[in-house]
């Protein structure tokens, strides 16, 4: 039994939008869904601020039954919580569906490090520096007793208030690094920090002790690799784990060759580049590493939970309504939850726990608050009259297992006639039937042959 088969012709069955954006970034709206039954082909998309139309897009499709998948596009205008609204028409029904994202005031802080100098690093570095979505602190040591830095750049990675004041840290030859560094940026990663490798060496510790993998080796090859969005990464020695594990999570493939690894370590994020001559493939025309490695560090960003992380399951909601808020909570508890002033508890405990919040009756937006003695961490939830997620259920591959199977897929709004499909598949039967070859008297003979054969053969060799 499937969801009840909607009396519209089109819904969303997907739409993705990051939950945190940097002011002058463009928020992308991926947008999937299905029309069905309609009038024409053609469907109209578009995103929506409040009043203003941001961006809308015509289709036509294939057929008047059939898939769309597209993004929307829009620039923010200010900071802070942004509501959106994703609509769909075609010529008989309309679709909408609200969304929420946060429009970050202050650019994300990078420390690149870099335990010897490296081209790797250098030119990611330039990179970021010629991005509004960042301010970049680096340090260089040039020569064992030589440091070059600028910006807010600690003395060193092992030092108390190292990454107090970063959101990512960079790596660059992370073979160079003393232990003590190591271990500190294990720390820093298990507290949920963000860091990214630039591996250009398979000596040192750092990349082992980090990744928990031991054993890596160098493949040669030209390769282009491509992530979620396209985006083209090339080089020709590129460093692979001998036996991968499940923790780690390709990022970039192709050519059957990996580019970026993540993974989860702790509360935190690590980003692996094992591409070591991919600076030497920067042009526009052979790739795009002046694009990707800003779109990388901000998803580095963006995926470490930090000292203190929270999730709503749905971030518009019409009054009265509710929904999950999932926490990561601190290790040192202390954790205080508020919904406009009003305390809130937690269901369980562990690292992970889940509490009911019911959204306020006044329409209008709202912050959900947690704080801890040293961080505050405020979610945003947008309470909408009118608040709409009109979702169409996708069974194309349940319906597809079920007919191979013999049977069907009925909604569950047509649940009557579930008896009447029963009978029709019991009269039919399955269109198989047993067969006892050891009940028929003809195997006899093939036995009698068989083992005929056998003395015979056994014969001739002299062993019977």
């Amino acid at each position: 039994l499937t969801p009840p088969a909607r009396s519209t012709t089109i819904g969303f069955t997907e739409i993705d939008l990051a939950p945190v954006i940097a002011a002058g970034t463009a928020a992308v709206v991926r947008v999937r869904g299905r029309v069905s039954r309609a009038v024409t082909p053609q469907v109209t998309l578009a995103l929506h601020s409040g009043d203003v139309t941001l961006d809308a897009l015509e289709l036509t499709l294939p057929d008047r039954s059939a898939w769309f998948d597209t993004t929307l596009v829009a620039l923010p205008t200010t900071a802070g919580p942004w509501p959106l609204r994703v609509t769909a028409r075609s010529a008989n029904d309309s679709a909408a569906w609200d969304l929420l994202t946060v429009v970050r005031s202050t650019p994300w802080r990078v420390l690149v490090h870099d335990a010897r100098p490296s081209w790797m690093s250098t030119f990611v570095r330039r990179t970021l520096e010629h991005d509004p979505r960042f301010t970049v602190s680096h340090r260089v040591a040039t020569a064992p007793t030589v440091l070059r830095s600028a910006g807010a750049a600690p003395a060193s990675l092992s030092a108390a208030d190292a990454f107090r004041a970063v959101d990512v840290v960079v790596i660059g030859a992370p073979d160079a690094l003393p232990d003590a560094d190591v271990r500190a940026l294990g720390q820093y990663l298990r507290r949920g920090g963000a860091v990214v490798l630039l591996v250009d060496s398979l000596a040192g510790r750092a990349l082992a002790e980090l990744s928990g993998i031991e054993r890596w080796r160098e493949q040669t090859g030209l390769a282009t690799m491509l992530d979620q969005r396209g985006r083209r990464l090339r080089g020709a020695r590129i460093v692979a784990p001998i036996a991968a594990t499940p923790a780690l999570e390709p990022v970039m493939t192709g050519a059957g060759r990996v580019g970026v690894w993540r993974r989860s370590v702790g509360r935190g994020s690590l980003w692996i580049s094992t591409v070591r001559d991919a600076w030497q493939s920067r042009e526009a025309s052979r790739s795009d590493f002046a694009v990707l490695w800003p779109e990388r560090i901000e998803d580095a960003a963006l995926s470490a939970l930090g000292a203190l992380a929270a999730e709503l399951e749905r971030a518009v909601l019409p009054p009265g309504d509710s929904t999950h808020l999932v926490v990561s909570l601190p290790r040192d508890g202390g954790l205080d939850l508020r919904l406009n002033d009003e305390r809130l508890t937690l269901d369980g405990d562990g690292p992970r726990a889940s509490i009911r919040v019911v959204a306020p009756i006044t329409p209008g937006l709202t912050d959900i608050v947690l704080r801890t003695a040293t961080d505050t961490l405020r979610v945003p939830l947008h309470v909408r009259a009118d608040a709409r997620r009109d979702r169409v259920a996708d069974t194309t591959l349940l319906h597809a297992w079920a007919i191979a199977k013999g049977g069907t897929t009925l909604p569950l709004d047509a649940v009557d006639a579930l008896g009447t499909h029963l009978r029709a598949m019991d009269a039919a039967g399955d269109g198989s039937a047993r067969w006892h070859p050891m009940r028929r008297p003809w195997w006899i003979v093939v036995l009698t042959a068989l083992l005929g054969a056998e003395w015979s053969l056994r014969r001739r060799r002299g062993l019977a």
